[in-house]
């Protein structure tokens, strides 16, 4: 790494914050949110509440980083990673009252919502549910209109979200690993997780300049991920924001 051969490119950096319980949990949101362009607040659905709502919107004007919303379903028992039985009317519904308080704490502080990324199984079931795409992304153009909606990159979900009004992002993880199909590899097997900072940082650059390698296909990269329920994940964004500067490229929120 280290040529600059990417000059005048741009890539997103964003951060799911608002997940972690207590003030250390707080201590690590507000440090990441120092080094990203977007962060992504938990709502409610899965983790966050009023108070960590409110520091991490707080934190966001204060660093210049773009206020996103992380909603899921509603699921704190199994952190939004089980599958649900509820109606798309009624996921959506959850997900409209998760907005809207991240959106009223927002607007009280003086800033404004800009993107919206779905959590854990919502994330993963937008991607081939039809009525589940309908309902969600209508309910989130209504309450954050012609936001910018965050999915894995070459989602089937995009041409829905842009249909409903929405802005698609591709999102791309530097500290997780993708198999030859493009896939993220499971968290249970080894090695899923990059915990290692130089690691990470590789995988950010070629993320960032080579889009995500899905057998004869290239899906392209907006944006790139860092889990803050990582232990590294400090030293993991450091390391990446550093590798890509020294490539050239530069380090903004999308435009929208």
């Amino acid at each position: 790494m280290g040529t600059g051969t990417h000059q005048g490119r741009s890539i997103d950096l964003s951060a799911d914050v608002g997940e972690l319980t207590g003030d250390e949990g707080r201590a690590l949101d507000l440090a990441l949110i120092g080094h990203v362009t977007t962060a992504h607040l938990a709502c409610g659905g899965h983790a966050g509440d009023a108070r960590s709502m409110h520091a991490g919107v707080e934190a966001c004007l204060r660093a210049g980083t773009r206020v996103g919303a992380h909603p899921s379903y509603d699921d704190r028992a199994g952190f939004g990673r089980m599958p649900s039985t509820a109606a798309p009317s009624a996921v959506a519904a959850s997900v409209v009252a998760q907005l809207e308080a991240l959106v009223a704490i927002t607007t009280a502080c003086g800033g404004a919502l800009e993107s919206i990324k779905p959590h854990g199984q919502l994330y993963h079931d937008l991607e081939g549910d039809e009525p589940l795409q309908e309902a969600v992304f209508s309910a989130i153009n209504d309450v954050v209109p012609g936001a910018i909606i965050v999915l894995g990159a070459g989602s089937a979900a995009a041409p829905a979200a842009h249909e409903a009004g929405l802005v698609p992002a591709a999102e791309g993880f530097m500290d997780r690993r993708y198999d030859a199909d493009g896939r993220l590899v499971p968290r249970g097997q080894p090695g899923a997780v990059l915990e290692d900072p130089e690691m990470a940082a590789r995988q950010a650059v070629l993320l960032a300049t080579a889009g995500v390698q899905a057998s004869s296909t290239v899906l392209r990269v907006d944006s790139l991920c860092v889990h803050s329920d990582s232990p590294t994940a400090l030293a993991v964004l450091v390391a990446a924001t550093d590798a890509l500067r020294r490539e050239g490229l530069r380090v903004r929120p999308i435009e929208r």
